[in-house]
This record gives C-alpha cells, sequence and structure tokens, in this order.
C-alpha cells in the first residue's frame, strides 16, 4: 500500500493550518477529503447568528457539533437557534432563558440584560451547568428571591465581570469566593436602588486573584484608598493585574499598588501629573523590567511624551500599552524600542505638518520592529468638547498609511489582526489594499475609511478587502470588536478548548 503524501496527513495538516488565514479555510477545505476533515472544524468553531458576518443558518444545523463558539444577535420563532452540543462559550446582546440553558456545555457566558430583571429559570438552570467558568453580566439587577442561587454560582466561576449589577440583599454574601481569579467590576451596588457600595467587600472575599479590575462610581470613589491599601497588605498573594478606571487616584494609591503587586504587573489607571509625580515615576521605574500591560487613560488629556518614549524603551516584557494623544516626534526621534513582544499598542500619534515628512519614516521604523504585535491602534479621536473660539493644536495630522510614506515598512508585522485609525483621513489606493493583503495575511478587521477623500474609491476598496475576508469598519462604535482594554476577555479562547 503506497504511503499517503505527507500533505495528507491530518497532523502534518494541522500545523499548516496554523500558518492559513480564517479567510481562506473554506477554500482549503475543498481540496481533499483529508483537507475536508480538517479544515471544516477551523470553520466552523466560531460563529455569528443573526450579526454580520454569519454563517448561513441551514449549513449551522448540519455542522451544530462543530460549533465550540456562538455569537447572538437577535433570535425568533422564525429562526430558533439549535442546540450545540459542544458549545463552549455564548455571546449575547440580549438573552432568552430557553436558548441559554438549551446549551449546557458552555463554559463562558455573556450577556446583557437589557429588561434588567433576569428570571429565576434562568439562576436555576445554570446552577446545574457544571463547566460554566466564566460569567459577564450587564445591567442587571437580582432580586431577593434570586440571590442565593446567584450567590452560589458565583462560588464556583473563576472569571466574573458585572457591569452596573445591583443585589437586593448584602447581608446575604457569602464568606468567600475561593475561584475566583479574574474580577471585573463596573459599579456593583446593594439596596433596592444600588446606593449601597459592595465593590470593595466583593473583592476581600476573593483570596484567588489575579486580576481585578474596578470602574468606581462616584458612591464607590470615597473607598479607592481602603483597596489599594489591601493591594498593599498583599491581600491577594497572585495578584498581578490591577485596573481603577476612569477616575484619578492619588500619589499613596499608586505607590500603595506598584508595591503590593509580588510578580508580573498590569497596570489600567488614568493618568494625572499628580499621580505621576518624580517620586512614583522612580518607583514604577523599579518595576520596568516586570511589567506587561500599562493603559493610561483620563479623558482627553495627553500622557507627557518623554514618559510614553520610556516606557516604550525601557519595558522589555510590555505585552499592552495604551495611553492617549502624543506628539510622534518626541517618539520616532527617540531611544529604540525595546519591547518587541508588544502584542497591543494603542497610541494617537499626532504630527506638526511642517516636520511630517521626515518623522513618519522614523515612526515607521520603531513600528517595524514590534514583529508580534497583533491590534495597533492609531486612533484618531474627534474633538468633543472643544470651548469656543479655543485655538486648534497644530498638531492635527495622523500617520499617512502609503506605501509612498513608509506603509510598506510594516511588512514586519505578519501577525496584524487589526488595526484602527478612526477618524484620521486616509488616502488609501489599490497599491495599498493589494500590499495588504500580501503581506498582512492574518488580518480581520480595519476601523477607519481608507480613503477619506474619494468614496467611490473608498467603496471599491471595501468591497475588495471583503471578497478576501477582512471587514472594514468607517468607526469603532460596533461593540462587537470592542477590546476589554484589560485583557479581561483575550483569553476567552481558552474555554473553547
Amino acid at each position: 500500500m503506497p504511503s499517503p503524501h505527507p500533505l495528507e496527513i491530518p497532523e502534518i495538516l494541522l500545523q499548516v493550518a496554523l500558518w492559513v488565514s480564517a479567510r481562506d479555510h473554506p477554500v482549503c477545505a475543498r481540496v481533499s477529503k483529508a483537507w475536508y476533515q480538517v479544515f471544516v472544524p477551523l470553520i466552523w468553531k466560531s460563529i455569528r447568528w443573526n450579526t454580520r458576518g454569519q454563517r448561513a443558518p441551514e449549513a449551522a444545523w448540519r455542522h451544530a457539533d462543530l460549533v465550540k463558539s456562538l455569537c447572538i444577535g437577535t433570535t425568533t420563532k422564525k429562526h430558533p437557534i439549535p442546540r450545540f452540543p459542544n458549545l463552549k462559550s455564548l455571546f449575547g446582546n440580549s438573552w432568552h432563558p430557553e436558548l441559554v440553558l438549551d446549551q449546557p456545555s458552555i463554559a463562558a457566558l455573556r450577556f446583557h440584560c437589557l429588561d434588567s430583571t433576569p428570571e429565576p429559570a434562568l439562576w436555576d438552570g445554570l446552577l446545574g451547568f457544571h463547566h460554566l467558568k466564566a460569567l459577564w453580566m450587564a445591567n442587571s439587577k437580582i432580586h431577593e428571591k434570586n440571590i442565593d442561587a446567584f450567590w452560589q454560582l458565583c462560588t464556583r466561576l473563576e472569571k466574573l465581570h458585572l457591569a452596573y449589577h445591583i443585589v437586593g440583599d448584602n447581608s446575604r454574601l457569602p464568606a468567600e469566593f475561593p475561584h475566583i481569579k479574574e474580577l471585573d467590576i463596573s459599579t456593583l451596588g446593594a439596596g433596592e436602588y444600588g446606593i449601597i457600595p459592595l465593590s470593595v467587600d466583593f473583592m476581600q472575599r476573593c483570596p484567588s486573584l489575579t486580576l481585578c479590575c474596578w470602574t468606581a462610581s462616584r458612591a464607590e470613589v470615597g473607598h479607592i484608598p481602603r483597596f489599594t491599601q489591601l493591594v498593599a497588605e498583599r491581600t491577594w498573594p497572585e495578584l498581578c493585574c490591577v485596573g481603577i478606571r476612569f477616575c484619578d487616584i492619588s500619589v499613596d494609591d499608586l505607590s500603595n499598588i506598584v508595591r503590593g503587586m509580588q510578580h508580573d504587573i498590569s497596570l489600567n489607571i488614568s493618568y494625572s501629573p499628580n499621580t505621576f509625580t518624580p517620586s512614583t515615576m522612580d518607583l514604577l521605574r523599579s518595576r520596568f523590567s516586570c511589567l506587561k500591560v500599562l493603559e493610561l487613560t483620563w479623558g482627553d488629556q495627553s500622557v507627557t511624551c518623554p514618559m510614553v518614549q520610556e516606557v516604550l524603551s525601557s519595558c522589555p516584557s510590555l505585552q499592552y500599552f495604551s495611553a492617549t494623544r502624543i506628539d510622534a516626534a518626541l517618539v520616532a526621534e527617540g531611544k529604540p524600542w525595546v519591547c518587541l513582544g508588544l502584542q497591543v499598542l494603542d497610541l494617537d500619534f499626532s504630527f506638526n505638518p511642517s516636520t511630517t515628512h521626515f518623522i513618519q519614516p522614523l515612526l515607521f521604523d520603531q513600528l517595524a520592529r514590534l514583529t508580534r504585535l497583533q491590534e495597533l491602534y492609531l486612533r484618531r479621536k474627534p474633538r468633543y468638547g472643544l470651548r469656543v473660539g479655543a485655538a486648534a493644536s497644530p498638531f492635527h495630522e495622523a500617520l499617512d498609511l502609503r506605501l509612498e510614506n513608509g506603509l510598506h515598512k510594516l511588512s514586519t508585522l505578519r501577525s496584524l489582526r487589526v488595526i484602527n485609525y478612526g477618524h484620521s483621513k486616509q488616502r488609501m489606493d489599490d497599491q495599498e489594499t493589494d500590499w495588504i493583503l500580501e503581506h498582512w495575511r492574518r488580518l480581520k478587521l480595519i476601523i477607519g475609511k481608507l480613503n477619506a477623500q474619494k468614496p467611490e474609491t473608498n467603496k471599491r476598496l471595501v468591497e475588495k478587502l471583503k471578497r478576501h475576508g477582512i471587514e472594514t469598519l468607517a468607526t469603532d462604535g460596533v461593540t462587537e470588536h470592542q477590546r476589554w482594554r484589560t485583557g479581561f476577555w483575550q483569553s476567552w479562547e481558552q474555554w473553547e478548548e
């Protein structure tokens, strides 16, 4: 019997599939029977239902056993959803108890409670989901009759995200949530209207935390020093990621956080010159070698460029970095960046028109060093709230993504999946899109207009990319593509294994 061709052996084909972009999977599945058996499961591993980019509903019924991840738009009796026996993660902008409870194999569940009152059947049913390890909920209120079932479910979770969540009674809060490792809270309150802050009490009962992100409400801001003191006291020995978002923190708070974290550091905090004083910067520099994630945000305030350049040229372990609007010249002309393992970069580069022509090539050179980059955000945000009569900043130009200006230097970014240049006025043409298709073969999403000056050209380029499996959005206001900025859900795919 003749030996099979190496490219017909499943084990080898699985390695080949690692280097084939998702948009080419349907073509590969038609090569031969062996290729079909390898690539069809990859095609159906993650699907959307009643959303943009969905697979054909009829085919979904035939391949239901292959689906591991499902994103739902809306469902109706005319368009029912099949039972997916091997489903691991379920996303939904709304939810139906009968839909959720018909998928008992799920390990991760995310939904918005649009009516704010999940039915009792949901919690009673989820208690029987022994594989459920991650839960994301928004705009929900747990009534007294459902509290015990909800808290019991939480004691078994490893990941929990609660956004604008109200529980009717805080006296029945369990003593401990032993398995929760990753916690993301955006306002957790008790009482009928949620006016009793509960976030810190809840965090304190999660001894195994490795990641804790908190968007504090006005009623909770006064509890921030208590939380940072708990970090300083090393209440959570394995804590390595802390986020306190959209509110200013004091010098003491930042010092407590940095001193209290013993391992690799990930920070998501608001930037303020009053917080990042010379003393706190010295403290942060002492941990530069183990800084993995740094996100600095605060309204439209710009992070000082020397600090941004120092981070990029001094943090070899950095994997995620985000700041606000910065002057590209001070970054491009600085020391070479050493964060060569960076996977996500979110910086709004601004250029002085008089120096753009020689600054852009330098910036392209710096970006080309980031060979592991997966997501690049060069977002140009509209200037909301500009005072009447206020002078516009002279730094208004954006990075021009054309080959003649240096785009070709970014051929090293072979792992790039998302690029976002938001509201910048790009002027791409066919040569740029052809180059993108040739060199960024893993690219899935472009956010921003390809050609802001010529609508017909932009439309033609969008259609060309769409034919090759690359989605293009004019703005970044689509929640399906929103990043959970601290990396909270970046490991969601692990629940599909």
